[in-house]
């Protein structure tokens, strides 16, 4: 329901707690045929083992489902301005308030611009987390994560009630980045005369001009991430052909003769 209204195909999607992939596996089939990839990003590494168990032919065989790490999501190990669309289900309750303007900072750097973000909320688990002593009713208050959005960066900011007579009542947030920083200027007759010392971030990072070249830069150092796994785990010698894919410079960063 969350991201049914989210276009696929040659877009890169990221999920922040996958837990047990069933969003993932949306996704997945949804850009298994087009330039787009699905990427997963999990604090639990007992929810990390199960996805990847999910997802092993899949990680595998393709480059379409990419699963890492993050015990802090004020770091996450993406370059900036990757992803078309992020989304996550019952997450920012667990995440302690005076981290929560930083980590809406981080994902704003790994959204494209323009890009979407959408949070869902299920009311009926949420009750039951919170009769179970395992949630307090302030934790999934939504100003609680809205107030921290804008301030952030994103824009766009609203609020969806929905229901659906399997899942019960639901909430989406959603809101995106602007597809451009804009400083407005302002005047005052009582104030005066006054100067204002502005700044801005650039439309594009010089090493990211290029959206191509950044994908296939992620794309090549997905690849020696997978072969050095296999590798290590088999302990077998290199092929001439692996060995190529290992001294491979990424692209955009050849060496200048």
């Amino acid at each position: 329901m969350l991201i049914s209204c989210i276009g696929f195909g040659n877009d890169n999607v990221l999920e922040l707690g996958y837990g047990r992939g069933n969003g993932l596996k949306y996704c997945f089939d949804r850009v298994i045929d087009g330039e787009g990839a699905v990427f997963g990003i999990e604090r639990s590494p007992y929810m990390e083992d199960c996805a990847r168990n999910r997802f092993i032919l899949e990680l595998a065989e393709t480059t379409k489902i990419r699963l890492d790490h993050a015990p802090d999501l004020r770091d996450l190990p993406y370059p900036p301005s990757v992803f078309h669309h992020i989304f996550h289900v019952d997450v920012f309750y667990f995440i302690h308030q005076d981290h929560m303007f930083d980590i809406c900072k981080e994902l704003l750097r790994v959204l494209k611009p323009g890009g979407t973000m959408a949070c869902g909320m299920h009311f009926g688990r949420l009750r039951k987390l919170t009769k179970w002593r395992l949630l307090e009713e302030s934790q999934w208050d939504p100003m609680r994560y809205m107030m921290c959005l804008e301030p952030a960066g994103f824009t766009n900011i609203k609020v969806d009630y929905k229901s659906d007579r399997k899942a019960g009542e639901y909430q989406i947030i959603s809101c995106m980045r602007p597809a451009s920083d804009k400083v407005d200027y302002k005047s005052d007759r009582k104030a005066g005369e006054y100067q204002i010392i502005s700044c801005m971030r650039p439309a594009s990072d010089k090493e990211l001009e290029d959206p191509d070249i950044a994908m296939k830069q992620l794309e090549l150092k997905i690849k020696k991430e997978m072969l050095i796994s296999e590798l290590l785990k088999s302990r077998r010698k290199l092929t001439k052909e692996e060995l190529d894919i290992l001294n491979e410079e990424l692209p955009g960063q050849e060496k200048k003769s």
